[in-house]
């Protein structure tokens, strides 16, 4: 409970110093929001068999933050490896509980083509089109292979939508850096961002999920 509202806390400040350009407090609370839910991994998980592979998603999260913190696209690339490195743990993850289906790989095929090639399309550098694609390939299956696990119905849902608002984040980012300024990109990136890490760990945690843990 403690964590959770720590971790609440912390992501408010961080929104409210992005949208009130309080630089300080933004870039204090942002490296914090990953630790605090390792802490969590560690407490409520000792019975979970993936729990290392989370921590592991979850440090990976941690450095992809703290790269994006800076403006240089070389830290972006670092950015965008880490959370790269991360869905992959995620795969590995769900991997277990996933009994494929073509049918719900359609929307995230359809997204993949419609981002990639309709809204991103002639807006990348060259060296940056290929990094860019292969991530959004690459976390769009993390959110198709969250559509496809048989497990607890709470699970299901907490880790699915995690999943959805983790790629919608990640769309706001590649927007606001390629395509268009995104009015009040901290609010929309940090809180779906935010969120989606928080559902994703409790799903995968506790098939009776309770946001008051």
């Amino acid at each position: 409970m403690k964590l959770t509202v720590l971790y609440f806390a912390l992501l408010a400040l961080n929104i409210i110093g992005g949208l009130f350009g309080i630089q300080e407090l933004a870039l204090v609370t942002k490296p914090l929001l990953m630790p605090v839910l390792i802490g969590l991994v560690w407490l409520e998980g000792s019975r979970y068999s993936f729990k290392w592979a989370l921590i592991l998603a979850l440090v990976l999260s941690w450095a992809g933050d703290l790269f994006l913190m800076f403006e240089r696209e070389s830290f972006f690339v670092f950015g965008l490896g880490s959370f790269l490195l991360a869905h992959l743990v995620y795969i590995f993850i769900y991997r277990k509980s996933v009994k494929a289906s073509l049918l719900k790989a359609l929307p995230f095929i359809g997204f993949v083509g419609l981002f990639c090639f309709g809204v991103l399309w002639n807006k990348l550098s060259e060296e940056m089109t290929i990094p860019v694609y292969i991530y959004m390939l690459v976390i769009s299956t993390m959110a198709y292979l969250a559509s496809c696990r048989e497990v607890n119905v709470k699970s299901f849902e907490s880790v699915l939508v995690g999943a959805i608002l983790f790629v919608i984040s990640d769309a706001f980012i590649a927007v606001n850096e390629f395509v268009q300024p995104v009015l009040w990109p901290t609010f929309w990136v940090m809180s779906t961002y935010g969120l989606a890490q928080y559902l994703i760990v409790k799903g995968l945690l506790k098939p009776d999920l309770s946001f008051g843990s």
